[in-house]
């Protein structure tokens, strides 16, 4: 790997040009592994809900405890 301040330009403010950007090699990955990947995601996106709802319930839970 190549790191991008590596690649940029110029003595104060670095730039990446677009000539740099397209003469990157960017690995990718198989359509086995884009689909694992997106498996992945859409996995923790679920979980990341269904804790959100959990906290929902238990804040509901503790606001009718404290108003009862």
């Amino acid at each position: 790997r190549v790191a991008t301040s590596r690649l940029a330009s110029g003595a104060v403010q670095k730039n990446l040009t677009s000539k740099v950007l397209l003469d990157l090699e960017l690995p990718i990955p198989n359509k086995n592994i884009q689909e694992q990947i997106l498996e992945l995601i859409a996995k923790l996106s679920i979980e990341e809900v269904a804790e959100n709802i959990k906290c929902s319930v238990r804040l509901q839970k503790s606001i009718i405890n404290q108003v009862f």
